[in-house]
């Protein structure tokens, strides 16, 4: 019966994702942005999109060269990837040497600051919709109502 549990339990847990949680942008710019990188690699641009940062470097002074790596939940990386603690930096393009590198030591120095969020299957459908402004156009109607009516009172006591 405990095996059942347990192996339950497992599935459960293998049904969920790692995402990255919002408002960790400026966090990640600075895992990334790294200073003195080979071959005058640039941080151009970073893209965190629910369970990947998708990262680009530009790599020569005209910005031809380009260099396209992701950072991944670490157990989602593939095996060659390198790994820091809280994340698998997979090359998608030819890197210059050094450059994984140098971005895995930056990642090293500010990564525990950074959490994933773990979300079930289920809540990774779409948020059900907000219903705040239809609450606030029935409470603004009411307070219209309220004082329609005050007015309304008050006069008629006035000719009373």
């Amino acid at each position: 019966m405990m095996t059942y549990i347990l192996l339950g339990l497992a599935l459960l847990a293998e049904t969920g994702q790692w995402v990255i949680p919002p408002g960790r942008e400026g966090l990640l710019i600075q895992m990334l942005d790294v200073k003195g990188l080979p071959t005058g690699c640039t941080l151009a641009g970073a893209d965190p999109v629910k369970d990947v940062v998708q990262v680009l470097y530009t790599c020569d002074p005209t910005g031809k060269t380009s260099v396209k790596l992701e950072l991944v939940y670490p157990e989602a990386a593939p095996k060659d990837a390198v790994r820091t603690e809280r994340f698998g930096i997979v090359a998608r393009t030819p890197a210059p040497p050094g450059l994984v590198d140098a971005v895995a030591a930056q990642i090293k120095q500010h990564e525990s600051r950074f959490e994933w969020m773990h979300v079930s299957q289920a809540s990774t459908a779409a948020p059900p919709e907000a219903k705040f402004p239809t609450l606030l156009v029935v409470a603004a109607g009411a307070v219209l109502l309220a004082a329609v009516a005050a007015l309304v009172v008050r006069r008629n006591a006035a000719r009373g």
